[in-house]
């Protein structure tokens, strides 16, 4: 079984929490083998302090940050995904 939560504020645009579990039955009983989780409240105003209008980094675009990943990885990735590995 797999299970994911999110918790949401009205006062963010970015979740505050998330967790993601994953559980099997074992012989009738339920046995935990991962969960992962994290909280990321207040996560938005850092962002807007680097990247809002008034931010540090107020003309960044999600393309200048891709533009910094050599495009060899990029052709790694899109070639592992073709040939299924």
């Amino acid at each position: 079984t797999v299970q994911a939560n999110v918790i949401h504020s009205r006062n963010s645009f970015l979740p505050r929490s998330a967790n993601l579990g994953w559980k099997i039955d074992f012989f009738g009983n339920q046995l935990d083998l991962l969960e992962v989780g994290g909280r990321v409240e207040d996560l938005d105003f850092i962002l807007e302090k680097l990247f809002g209008p008034h931010g540090l980094m107020p003309n960044l675009k999600i393309d200048d940050i891709l533009s910094l990943i050599p495009p060899n990885i990029l052709d790694r990735r899109t070639e592992e995904r073709r040939v299924g590995k």
